[in-house]
């Protein structure tokens, strides 16, 4: 079975997925300062911008994946023993990034003896421009368990006997995602992503985007036997999207975003060699849904997320269909302030010097 799978024994992953943010951040870091730095024309009756901000943020959130997998008639449920998940942000200039992970001291990630041990890190690159804001993400999760063990062995008690465990089985996913906003003159996206702008008037907007997704499966148990093939997914995925922020007075907030969308799942069962020994192309529905509520002072700012996402497509010639969605709340507080001025000038000057920008 492709998902009892042992990977490279080598950190080529990690590697490519360093090299792909250096080159996008050198790439694309003076087009986003640029358009930052540049004359703006979002209406300021609508949104409030600051000053040259710098935002730090922190948060809490329960994104943690999970997978149904479906193969002739027989379902496997995995998840992670990884309840709560913190991330800590810093942006400015247009530029965010992000570093995510599970902390084990909480009480909620600590139950090993029953549900093994998982390991989750995330790093995220977000470039925010005037119509346009991407997200680059790295994510590497190891360690899963079998949320329906009850239904695989029939003497299994909840409770008292430790799930069916894969500790070995490692998930390795790379992101991209471009978001268009298309009335960005009135609808501030980056209100509600990196808290560098205000929604001071409801509004909202059509928010297309487009998303590009790599996933590796692979399992580093010694004992799977050499011939099962590790399994990459690149998924190509086309969405509309409508959000809508409130606002119900000076400081507080609610928005709710809609999208539905769908693509192609690029499928390639290999060797560990390297060899493709089958590939496959077959379509996908994509879903997401969020809703926001939140405060927002000149400095301080904080607030919460409910969403729901949805990646499911189906093998009709394996017989397989796997549900890649999850559905999670999010916590957030942070303090933004205006930049010194003699950081502004040394980024002015280096900017200057890297991309000219003509007022």
């Amino acid at each position: 079975m492709w998902l009892f799978t042992k990977a490279f024994p080598t950190y080529f992953n990690r590697i490519i997925a360093f090299w792909l943010f250096a080159v996008v951040s050198l790439l694309l870091l003076p087009s986003a300062s640029a358009q930052i730095r540049g004359p703006q024309k979002t209406d300021s009756t609508y949104i409030r911008r600051y000053e040259d901000p710098v935002v730090f943020k922190g948060s809490f959130d329960t994104n943690i994946k999970e997978y149904e997998i479906t193969e002739s008639g027989n379902t496997l449920n995995l998840a992670t023993n990884e309840n709560l998940r913190t991330a800590i942000t810093f942006f400015y200039r247009g530029i965010g990034f992000t570093y995510g992970f599970a902390p084990s001291a909480i009480p909620v990630n600590n139950d090993d003896v029953l549900k093994g041990n998982t390991d989750l890190t995330t790093y995220r690159l977000n470039l925010n421009m005037v119509k346009v804001i991407t997200n680059f993400e790295y994510t590497k999760t190891k360690g899963f368990y079998v949320t329906n063990t009850g239904d695989l062995l029939s003497d299994w008690q909840l409770g008292e006997d430790p799930y069916l465990l894969y500790p070995d089985l490692e998930i390795t996913r790379f992101s991209s995602t471009a978001v268009y906003v298309n009335n960005y003159k009135k609808f501030s996206f980056k209100a509600l992503t990196n808290q560098a702008e205000d929604q001071i008037k409801s509004a909202g907007s059509f928010i297309p985007s487009f998303q590009y997704i790599y996933t590796r499966w692979y399992n580093k148990d010694p004992e799977v036997v050499d011939d099962d093939p590790i399994r990459d997914f690149h998924d190509f995925i086309v969405r509309g999207g409508y959000q809508y922020t409130f606002v119900i007075s000076k400081k507080w907030f609610a928005s709710l975003g809609l999208g539905l969308g769908g693509g192609a799942k690029m499928i390639y069962d290999k060797e560990r060699s390297g060899n493709t020994l089958k590939k496959k192309t077959v379509p996908m529905l994509s879903t997401t849904s969020d809703l926001h509520l939140g405060f927002s002072g000149n400095h301080w700012f904080g607030g919460m997320r409910l969403s729901a996402n949805t990646n499911n497509y189906q093998d009709r010639q394996e017989d397989v269909k796997i549900e890649d969605g999850n559905t999670y709340f999010l916590f957030f507080v942070g303090y933004r302030f205006t930049a010194p001025k003699k950081v502004t000038q040394a980024v002015d000057k280096f900017m200057d010097k890297v991309l000219p920008i003509k007022q």
